[in-house]
């Protein structure tokens, strides 16, 4: 009698740990699904940030190729000149800049 109890009492064990374990497998597997989709959804976001700054690496880009003609052909005497040149400068360092992401 007392074997069986013993065999009994093991047998609950057993199926209490079996459901212990395919819940906790259910868990996980939530957590994982939840975590892929997260991963996901960053990615998507990257890629939109991404194509955004390649975005405004080429209209950087070009706004230095259409300023390099004024450029060279401001003479910097003038005070608003001056600051015109410089403003360019900054531009084409710019656009320099932008190449190296388009």
């Amino acid at each position: 009698m007392e074997l069986k109890a013993s065999l009994r009492e093991c047998e609950i064990h057993v199926k209490a740990s079996e459901e212990f374990a395919i819940n906790k497998a259910v868990e996980l597997t939530s957590k994982l699904q939840k975590a892929k989709q997260e991963i996901q959804k960053r990615n998507e976001d990257m890629q939109i940030a991404l194509t955004q700054a390649r975005e405004v690496a080429l209209q950087v880009a070009d706004l230095a190729d259409a300023a390099m003609p004024w450029s060279q052909n401001l003479n910097p005497t003038l005070d608003h000149e001056g600051k015109l040149t410089r403003l360019l400068d900054e531009i084409n360092k710019l656009g320099s800049k932008a190449h190296r992401y388009l």
